[in-house]
């Protein structure tokens, strides 16, 4: 029997507690009650039970976009989504083509039967010189009049042209864009070493163009239908044919599995490709109120009350039924414990050894074709820089519940059990593999399910409770990127997104400066960090913060790349610029040209402000958790543009302007000191300490008095508040 404590510590049956906490549905079928052994026609009745509803032939289709990639050694862009009905569907576009920007080489005229000239000259060097298989790598050359987003240049500035060079797929653009850094002399045409908007990721750029967000709505008209597809229509489009579609911002329901396998060891040998699957189980959810239990086994397995039970001969057997409820469920979310490291790769892993062929190593979207497995990366400020494996699975969304704790949460340990009692003060209990396996030589396949089950559970409540699905997607939805990149990769791709968003709209272009020497960053000091003064205090406290203060920093100076002067020929008057004593760096006002940067932070701010007004609206409502994650989301992107110098860090002279930045932040919080007579607690210099022993309503006249004179000393739009306790 599996047991585990509750609150009060008493022993219960795990069959009990799952009806006294009433984690599913009173009434279940009868066939969901008893244990079963389904033959073919059985199992397929089954499949057939969770498909979901046809999609109708609509002129229009909205669907929100859950992930955009692309088709390897191809320029087909793929989007994968689903309606507010649960409908999936993917979306192929047939006329869009990875590009990059070079500047304008010497001697070449602008002449469209010379870029003609050109463009057959440069494919057929590529060739020639077996630099590229293909015979025509580059699709296209046009000339563009843009202007780099370096350094203020004078009201007389006058756009340069630039060469947008496209391609038939990613690989030759890379190849190319790799060859005209190292240095090119093309038959007397000299390429300058530098190409723009090339180290931008394809379908990010796709997205960009088109002005499409992750996890955000869009339209697609004018459809064909594609063959077939492991969602349930599969169409052709182009990009004419897909726009955004900003009136729907909710979340529609989202199908979701939660897994978990066990295996033993066979045989002496304990690697990781000898183990071998025994129990698969997963707990999947429709909608909040519809939930089922779900087990595979190879063995014989006794009744488990509200699970339905596949059993298998063979692990074959286990894996091939697996995989066919796995695509016929088509869930959008898979989440697991330790999912990215052991549970995805180990059944890919086992699936290969067995034999299996391609069409049972598919757990994505895309027919026919393999889920691979990669190495990554992530860093958590517990962990570090930690090295992980990811199946690719497009079109799903993976939420690992030891990423996500590791990323957002600080305890103690992180195991499973770990991780639930700090959440629920519930313990759970964990096997080891020599009790598995020990219950396995018993044939108590029942109790290692009914284990596994219970891991499954566990990991569901995690992800609903901490509400990471609302969570990543209103990030995605801000950044703009896929809401697989904010669990994969880091903040430098986020603020690229909303940069290269920004700047697509002023025309701008965007430099590639990875292949430069990085700058010495030993010296750049920080933000105010104050030392805190311990001790108990009966005086009263007084909280006096700014508002969004480098953020609003940023603004108030109008801080850009586009706005530093570095060419002291352009004449200006004094009152058409800031200047910081410190460093003797300029910035234009605002009357003279609006920085990128500000524009986009004014916008993030805006919106916050819109979206705290909706959520004191909507507060009772159940929408309550998405508008909350909404406002954390759009707050963390406000600071998040402090660490935009990774970009174009070389050239803009960026870690000079962050230190302006961190400066200007610490003599405000200075002044705030010499006005208000504090003294700090805490080393956020947030929390203070009056020294006189004052009523509260004269500290509270006071503090007010000062905080109009404070936010004086500043420009617009940087403001502060009080809180008085």
């Amino acid at each position: 029997m599996n047991e585990f404590k509750d609150d009060n510590h008493k022993t219960l049956d795990y069959n009990e507690t799952v009806h006294q906490q009433e984690m599913f549905q009173t009434a279940f079928s009868k066939a969901d009650q008893n244990t079963q052994n389904f033959n073919n026609t059985h199992f397929s009745c089954i499949l057939n039970h969770y498909r979901r509803i046809p999609i109708q032939e609509l002129d229009k289709l909205t669907f929100i976009i859950l992930d955009c990639d692309y088709k390897l050694n191809t320029n087909q862009i793929r989007l994968f989504g689903i309606t507010d009905q649960q409908q999936s569907l993917e979306i192929k576009i047939i006329d869009y083509f990875p590009y990059f920007y070079i500047p304008f080489p010497s001697k070449l005229v602008r002449d469209d039967k010379d870029i003609d000239y050109f463009l057959h000259q440069f494919n057929n060097h590529l060739y020639k010189n077996g630099i590229i298989a293909e015979s025509q790598p580059i699709r296209e050359i046009t000339v563009v009049e843009s202007e780099i987003i370096r350094n203020y240049k004078g009201q007389n500035y006058q756009k340069e042209p630039f060469l947008k060079l496209s391609f038939y797929n990613v690989s030759s653009m890379k190849k190319v864009a790799q060859l005209i850094e190292k240095g090119l002399n093309l038959n007397g045409f000299q390429f300058a070493k530098q190409t723009y908007e090339c180290r931008i990721t394809y379908p990010l750029k796709f997205m960009i163009d088109l002005n499409l967000r992750g996890m955000g709505w869009a339209m697609a008209k004018n459809l064909k239908e594609d063959g077939e597809s492991n969602c349930q229509k599969s169409y052709l489009a182009k990009t004419e044919d897909i726009s955004p579609h900003e009136d729907q911002q909710h979340i529609p329901n989202l199908r979701i599995i939660s897994l978990d396998i066990q295996t033993i060891f066979p045989s002496q040998i304990t690697l990781d490709s000898s183990k071998e699957i025994i129990v698969i189980t997963c707990v999947i959810q429709i909608n909040p109120v519809f939930e089922r239990r779900i087990v595979f086994t190879q063995k014989k397995c006794y009744e488990i009350i509200n699970a339905i039970i596949y059993q298998s001969e063979n692990e074959i057997d286990l894996l091939k039924q697996f995989n066919q409820f796995f695509l016929s469920f088509d869930p959008d979310v898979i989440t697991g414990y330790n999912l990215h490291d052991e549970l995805l790769p180990l059944i890919i892993q086992r699936s290969r050894t067995l034999g299996l062929n391609c069409q049972y190593l598919n757990y994505g979207r895309s027919k026919n074709e393999e889920s691979l497995i990669s190495n990554g990366r992530f860093f958590s400020t517990v962990m570090r820089m930690r090295e992980t494996k990811f199946v690719e699975t497009n079109g799903r969304i993976q939420l690992d519940t030891l990423i996500c704790m590791l990323r957002d949460t600080k305890i103690s340990q992180y195991s499973l059990g770990s991780i639930y009692y700090s959440l629920f003060n519930r313990q759970i209990e964990i096997y080891d593999q020599e009790t598995i396996f020990q219950l396995y030589e018993q044939n108590n396949i029942k109790r290692i399910s009914t284990y596994s089950l219970r891991k499954s559970e566990a990991c569901l409540e995690i992800l609903l409770y901490k509400g990471w699905i609302y969570t990543y997607a209103e990030i995605s939805k801000v950044t703009g990127v896929p809401i697989d990149y904010i669990i994969q990769r880091g903040q430098s791709i986020k603020v690229l997104s909303q940069l290269l968003r920004q700047t697509k709209k002023n025309e701008y272009l965007v430099p590639d400066e990875n292949h430069l020497v990085k700058p010495d960053t030993s010296n750049l000091k920080g933000a105010l960090v104050l030392e805190p003064k311990k001790g108990f205090y009966k005086i009263p406290l007084a909280l006096f913060d700014f508002v969004s203060l480098y953020p609003s920093i940023i603004i108030a100076y109008n801080m850009c790349y586009t706005t530093i002067i570095k060419d002291y020929s352009i004449k200006l008057n004094e009152n058409d610029y800031h200047i910081i004593p410190e460093f003797g760096h300029k910035f234009v006002k605002q009357h003279i040209k609006k920085g990128i940067l500000p524009q986009i932070l004014e916008n993030l701010l805006a919106k916050r402000a819109v979206t705290k007004q909706e959520f004191q609206l909507r507060r009772r409502q159940v929408k309550e958790k998405s508008i909350r994650c909404q406002i954390a989301s759009i707050k963390n992107r406000c600071q998040f543009y402090l660490w935009i110098y990774w970009l174009c860090r070389a050239w803009v002279s960026s870690l000079f302007r962050n230190y302006i930045i961190y400066t200007q932040g610490r003599k405000s919080h200075i002044i705030k000191f010499r006005y208000l007579l504090l003294i700090t607690i805490y080393p956020n210099a947030e929390i203070l300490i009056w020294r006189h022993r004052l009523h509260y309503q004269q500290i509270s006249k006071i503090l007010r008095f000062k905080h109009s004179n404070l936010s004086n000393q500043f420009p617009f739009p940087k403001a502060n508040k009080i809180f008085s306790f």
